[in-house]
C-alpha cells in the first residue's frame, strides 16, 4: 500500500522547506546527478566505473590512488595521450557516477570464499610436520602479529551514494 502525502505534510514531519520539495517532485530522479560539466574521457570513465563496480563487489577497498592508477592504465590502453588523472578530473568522475567516501565497518567486511578451507589445510600441514618432524605442542607458537605492520589497509573506501526522492 502506498502513503500519498502532500508537500505541506512533508514538509511539517521532515523540517524540509515546502519550496524544495515542490521543485525536486517537478525535477524528479530524471535530473540527479545530470548537472555540470560533462567528461571529455567517456570511454575511459565507462570502463573505470565497470572496474570500481567489480572490485566494490569483490569486497577489496578502493581510494583515490587506486581509482588514478587504473584509470592511467586503462588511458594507455585506449591510446589517450592527452588524459591525466588529476585530482580535480578525479572529483568530478565521483560526483557524476555517486561515488562517496565511506569508512570501512566490521559488518561489512567479507571472509574469502575460501577462509574455511584455507584455514583447515593449514591446520593440516602444521599437524603433518609435527608428526614428520616430531615437534612437541610447546615449541608451535602463534607469531601472526607480525606481518600486521606489511598489510595496513586503508579505514576508508569509496561506495556508490544511496540516493531516495520523494514523490
Amino acid at each position: 500500500m502506498s502513503l500519498q502525502l502532500g508537500s505541506l505534510k512533508v514538509s511539517a514531519i521532515t523540517g524540509i522547506p515546502e519550496s524544495s520539495l515542490r521543485r525536486w517532485s517537478l525535477i524528479g530522479p530524471k535530473r540527479a546527478g545530470k548537472s555540470g560539466r560533462k567528461s571529455t574521457f567517456v570511454v575511459i570513465e565507462d570502463k573505470l566505473l565497470a572496474e570500481f563496480k567489480d572490485l566494490r563487489q569483490k569486497g577489496i577497498p578502493v581510494s583515490n590512488s587506486s581509482l588514478k592508477k587504473i584509470s592511467q592504465q586503462l588511458a594507455e590502453k585506449e591510446g589517450e595521450k592527452n588524459f591525466v588523472p588529476t585530482e580535480g578530473w578525479l572529483r568530478g568522475f565521483r560526483r557524476r557516477n555517486h561515488i562517496v567516501c565511506r569508512r570501512r565497518t566490521r559488518v561489512s567486511q567479507k571472509l574469502s570464499v575460501t577462509a574455511k578451507r584455507d584455514l583447515q589445510d593449514f591446520q593440516q600441514q602444521i599437524l603433518q610436520l609435527m608428526g614428520t618432524h616430531h615437534y612437541p605442542k610447546e615449541a608451535i607458537v602463534n607469531i601472526d602479529e607480525v606481518g600486521v605492520q606489511f598489510d595496513m589497509p586503508s579505514n576508508y573506501t569509496f561506495e556508490h551514494q544511496v540516493i531516495t526522492f520523494l514523490t
